[in-house]
């Protein structure tokens, strides 16, 4: 009797929260991005196409879109000294489920992969003729199936992801009379928070790779911090003290999350927008980077 099982009978089911906010085990890092680092650089020296024998190893999902997003922040994002203003392009890739694992994790064929990162690196080539600058790239999958999964390359340029004003440095509080929907509230007390410009905290090293957290907080749990009302829409108008209520206390809570005395982690930046879903409220998006120590190289 067969007692095998065929991964190709499971179906695809995964929470997409999850798999776009996967992080290995800390000591599975540098194994993992230097197998992955050799397989690209075996195709790129063989014409595009693997060295005889060569196998680029399959991988999960959750796994892949780490290895290709870290991948392309770390070769090719924070290079340039100066700015345009900030842009986002949106490209959209379709990769074929190579099976389907029995938690119902797509597996991705190993040199789909390495094919997929490659093309983002032609992608951003091109956002950067168009845009003049790659600052930093964010990949997340919009859609699973069994058969495929959409994977989506967020890719910015310009000013922003140069940090947020440090704890005890207030922002510029909104002019007497300034008047904002809650809507656009949210988008203006970012920017105030935001450093705008070219910063960045290290120098490259080979040594190290740089890993993008990112992690939300909304008004509806903290009220204290951020807007919330418990009945309204995000097109209430707030006045001037309302808003700069908001903005300190939105700054002060920023101050909290920001990991300011570790050398290796550093707030890029902050994100806002106001939802309405009877009750309406701001949420906030925390976006920080950190350098994790791979070694000098591959085994």
């Amino acid at each position: 009797m067969d007692n095998t099982t065929d991964e190709n009978m499971y179906v695809a089911s995964v929470d997409l929260d999850v798999v776009n906010n996967f992080y290995p085990d800390e000591s599975v890092i540098p194994n993992l991005y230097n197998s992955f680092r050799t397989a690209v650089e075996a195709k790129n020296n063989s014409n595009n196409n693997f060295k005889d024998g060569f196998i680029a190893e399959d991988k999960p999902l959750d796994e892949s879109l780490w290895l290709l997003e870290t991948s392309l922040n770390t070769n090719y994002g924070f290079r340039q000294d100066s700015l345009v203003d900030f842009t986002t392009n949106v490209f959209e890739f379709t990769i074929i489920n190579k099976s389907i694992n029995a938690s119902g994790m797509p597996v991705i064929d190993g040199q789909d992969f390495v094919d997929v990162y490659c093309e983002m690196v032609e992608t951003i080539g091109y956002t950067g003729s168009e845009n003049e600058f790659f600052r930093l790239g964010m990949v997340e999958v919009s859609q699973v199936t069994t058969e495929t999964s959409s994977v989506i390359l967020e890719s910015e340029s310009g000013f922003y992801w140069a940090g947020v004003l440090p704890p005890g440095v207030d922002p510029v509080p909104f002019p007497p009379s300034t008047v904002r929907q809650a809507y656009w509230a949210a988008i203006k007390i970012a920017e105030k928070i935001n450093i705008g410009g070219n910063l960045f905290p290290w120098e490259h090293d080979p040594a190290y790779i740089l890993l993008l957290n990112r992690f939300y907080r909304t008004g509806k749990n903290y009220p204290e911090y951020l807007w919330y009302v418990p009945w309204g829409n995000c097109g209430i108008v707030l006045g001037t003290d309302e808003l700069n209520q908001y903005l300190m206390s939105t700054k002060d809570f920023v101050d909290l999350n920001n990991p300011i005395n570790d050398p290796d982690r550093w707030m890029a930046q902050i994100d806002m927008e106001c939802f309405t879903y009877y009750e309406a409220y701001h949420m906030i998006g925390f976006r920080i980077l950190e350098r994790v120590y791979i070694g000098g190289g591959t085994e």
